[in-house]
Order: C-alpha cells, then sequence, then structure tokens
C-alpha cells in the first residue's frame, strides 16, 4: 500500500477513478485504499477535505444495494419469492419465525437465574420441505425430557 512520509499523495483523476471504482464494488475504506494504493489516512483525511468525495463514495457504495432490490423486486411475480419478501419486510404478519422466551432458574448453589430463548420455526423454507408442502405447520415438536431433580446434598 503507498505509504508516504510527509504531505499525502495529490489525489489524481487516475487516483480518483481508483477509489471510484472500488467504492462501486461495495468496498470497505480498506479495500477501497488498498485498490487505489494509498494508505487508510490518506483516504480520510482526502474525504474529510476533499469537497463531495465522501458523499460520492458513498453513493457508489449504495449501488450493488441498489440494484439487489431491483433484482428482488422484479422476482416478486413467482409467489415463492414474493412469499419470502413480505416474511421479512411483514414479519408479524407473514414472519417464519415465531420468538417463544422461557425463564429457568438454576438450583445451582449460587442460585443462579438463567434466561433462555428459543426461536421456533412456524413454517417450514420452501428450500428444505419436508414434503408436506411449501408454507405447511411445522411439525409438532417431540416433548422435552423431564428435567432431572437434581441430588441432595448431604
Amino acid at each position: 500500500m503507498g505509504t508516504h512520509l510527509g504531505s499525502h499523495p495529490k489525489l489524481t483523476p487516475a487516483v480518483r477513478k481508483k477509489l471510484e471504482d472500488a467504492a462501486a464494488l461495495d468496498a470497505t475504506w480498506e479495500e477501497i485504499a488498498l485498490y487505489a494504493d494509498i494508505s487508510k489516512p490518506t483516504l480520510y483525511d482526502w474525504m474529510a477535505t476533499v469537497p463531495g468525495l465522501k458523499d460520492r463514495l458513498n453513493d457508489l457504495r449504495n449501488r450493488p444495494v441498489l440494484k439487489a432490490r431491483n433484482t428482488v423486486i422484479k422476482a416478486l411475480d413467482d409467489p415463492h419469492y414474493a412469499f419470502r419478501y413480505l416474511s421479512k419486510k411483514k414479519r408479524a404478519e407473514f414472519g417464519d419465525d415465531e420468538e417463544v422466551k422461557a425463564s429457568v432458574t438454576a438450583t445451582a448453589a449460587d442460585g443462579t437465574s438463567v434466561d433462555l430463548t428459543l426461536r421456533v420455526r412456524k413454517y417450514e423454507d420452501p428450500d428444505t420441505d419436508d414434503g408436506r408442502g411449501a408454507g405447511a405447520p411445522a411439525a409438532p415438536a417431540k416433548p422435552a425430557a423431564k428435567p432431572r431433580r437434581p441430588a441432595k446434598a448431604s
């Protein structure tokens, strides 16, 4: 990586293009600096002092996200993808998971209280469907074994 003593290298059009090319791939700041062959401090200084540079790089870093969103929206004609989209955007109504919380008090000598959170699947994932059909309720869970009573201290 470019390490310079004294002042920073100049932001030439060629270096700026490298910064923008890497940013358009949603690269990290470290990767952007590496690709442009400059140090991270130089990149941070330029973003703080060159008008519009930080905004431009941030905008470019969002392009892959926007492209992915566009691809998702175009795929919504397929019911599978439409349901998956709704299960993420409207989790309360279409979500695959239901959270069940149980608080367990341990019988350890120090009286420690343990909080346990379980995630129970409400619907099977169509990609791993077990033969009951997409969107069918999950098979009932097997009953948990009864907890053993701790041995009495003598």
